[in-house]
């Protein structure tokens, strides 16, 4: 089973330069930046980017287990949490940052909204470049994602499709 690739433009408009517009603000396109340079240039592998992705969004969970408060992610601090991260998984901090706040960080961030489909909202989930799949009470990722698989599955798939979840939306994606 391949690892999952995480596309990061969310609800952001523009081109992926300059003129873009995050979400939640210039932060958020920094820190989609950052992830897109990790993704294609500075992440030996895409199990390493997601261990990169989960120790950054893991930081917020459990620092703010409330949810983020207006303006708590300024630069400071998500450039603070990245450097961690990067330390933690062998990366060169350095050039994560220079490659978002740079042109290549720009051309990278672009490529993830090339690959983003049009939609109503998010979060969202595409698999093998399908239906999207919107959070909501019926979601059950991991079925989903067992049901898609092709060849033989593995065994998490047929233990878990055996079980009913009580949870919408989880993954049980273990990043270890």
């Amino acid at each position: 089973m391949e690892v999952p690739e995480v596309v990061q433009w969310g609800n952001a408009l523009g081109d992926g330069g300059t003129d873009t517009e995050c979400q939640h603000g210039p932060v958020e396109c920094t820190v989609m930046r950052t992830y897109a340079c990790s993704k294609y240039k500075y992440s030996p592998s895409a199990l390493t980017h997601l261990k990169f992705l989960h120790c950054f969004d893991d930081t917020l969970i459990q620092t703010f287990p409330a949810g983020l408060p207006p303006g708590t992610v300024n630069a400071t601090y998500a450039a603070t949490v990245f450097k961690q991260c990067a330390t933690t998984l062998s990366l060169d901090a350095a050039a994560l940052s220079a490659c978002a706040a740079g042109d290549e960080g720009t051309k990278l961030f672009a490529q993830e909204k090339a690959k983003t489909p049009s939609h109503m909202g998010v979060p969202f989930v595409t698999i093998n470049e399908g239906a999207i799949l919107y959070n909501n009470a019926e979601l059950n990722l991991h079925a989903s994602v067992c049901k898609a698989y092709t060849g033989t599955r593995p065994l998490a798939c047929t233990e878990f499709l055996k079980q009913v979840s009580p949870f919408a939306y989880t993954s049980f994606l273990s990043i270890a």
